[in-house]
C-alpha cells in the first residue's frame, strides 16, 4: 500500500468520528429549531416536534455523540486506547439493530450481537494495523502494532479466545440460537484462534513477566518457529483473512441455529 493511501483504522475511525459530530449538531438544530418546525408543513413531522422524542433524551444524545465523536477524533494519534474505542463504536449497529427489532437493553442477549462484533474486532484489525505498520508510523498514529508489537498479537489471541464462551455458551444460553450453535460454532472459532496463536507466536517476546517469557521460548523450541519480520507479517495475512471469513460464517450459523424461541417471536411480530 503506497503512504498516500488510508490504513483501514483511520478509514473506519475519521467517517466514525465526523457521524458523531455531525449527528450531535444536527440533532442540537433540530432541539433549537423544534418551535419553528411546528409551524412548517415540511417540518412538522420531526420526531421532536411530533414528541416522538423527549427534549431531554434529544439532548443527551446531542452531547454524547457529540463528546463520543470528539474523543474518537482525538484518540487516534494520542494513545493505542484508540482500537478499543473503535471497537466500541464499530459495536454499537449490532445493539441498534437488537433495540430496533424490540429487544429490551435491560437483558444481556440483547447485548450478545455487540459482544461478538466487539470481540472480533481486535484479531481483524490488529492483523492489519500490522501489515500498516510504517503507512500508520508516517501519519503519527499510535497503535498497538507500532508501539508494541507482542501486545498487538496477545490482545488479538485473547479476543479471539472470547469468542468460545461468547458463541459456545452465552448465545445459547440466552436463547438465541438452539444449543447446536455453540457446537458448530467451534469450527470457524479454531479457525480464527490457530491464526490468532501463530501470529502471537512469532511476535518476539517483550514482557518482563519470567514465566510467561518462558513459557512463550518452550512453544517456540517444540513447534520450532522463528520470530522473523516476514513470518509475523506472514501470520497476520492469515488472521486477517481468517478473520474476514469467521464473521459471516458465525451470523448465517446464528441465523441457522436460531432457538424455537426466538422464531416464535419473529413469527408474532409479523403477525402483529
Amino acid at each position: 500500500m503506497s503512504s498516500t493511501q488510508q490504513p483501514g483504522h483511520l478509514i473506519s475511525n475519521n467517517p466514525t468520528g465526523t457521524y458523531l459530530c455531525s449527528a450531535s449538531a444536527n440533532t442540537l438544530n433540530q432541539i433549537f429549531e423544534t418551535p419553528f418546525d411546528a409551524q412548517m408543513s415540511r417540518t412538522q413531522a420531526r420526531p421532536l416536534v411530533r414528541r416522538l422524542v423527549s427534549l431531554p433524551h434529544a439532548t443527551t444524545l446531542a452531547f454524547s455523540s457529540g463528546l463520543t465523536g470528539a474523543i474518537v477524533l482525538a484518540t487516534m494519534r494520542i494513545s493505542i486506547t484508540n482500537t478499543w474505542l473503535g471497537a466500541l463504536v464499530g459495536a454499537i449497529p449490532a445493539l441498534m439493530g437488537a433495540t430496533a427489532a424490540g429487544a429490551p437493553l435491560n437483558q444481556l442477549s440483547s447485548w450478545l450481537p455487540a459482544g461478538l462484533i466487539y470481540v472480533w474486532q481486535f484479531p481483524h484489525f490488529n492483523s492489519l494495523a500490522h501489515t500498516l505498520q510504517r503507512d500508520y508510523c508516517w501519519a503519527g498514529y499510535q497503535m498497538m502494532s507500532n508501539v508494541t508489537a507482542e501486545l498487538n498479537s496477545r490482545v488479538s489471541l485473547r479476543y479471539a479466545l472470547m469468542t468460545i464462551p461468547l458463541c459456545s455458551y452465552l448465545v445459547p444460553s440466552y436463547g438465541l440460537t438452539n444449543q447446536l450453535f455453540g457446537w458448530i460454532s467451534l469450527i470457524p472459532k479454531l479457525f480464527l484462534i490457530e491464526p490468532a496463536f501463530l501470529f502471537w507466536l512469532s511476535t518476539p517476546i517483550a514482557t518482563p513477566i519470567l514465566s510467561y517469557s518462558k513459557t512463550k521460548e518452550l512453544v517456540h523450541k517444540i513447534l520450532n518457529c522463528e520470530g522473523t519480520k516476514a513470518r509475523q507479517d506472514l501470520e497476520a495475512k492469515k488472521l486477517f483473512w481468517a478473520s474476514l471469513i469467521h464473521l459471516p460464517c458465525v451470523l448465517i450459523l446464528m441465523m441457522v441455529c436460531k432457538s424455537s424461541q426466538s422464531q416464535d417471536d419473529i413469527n408474532g411480530e409479523i403477525k402483529e
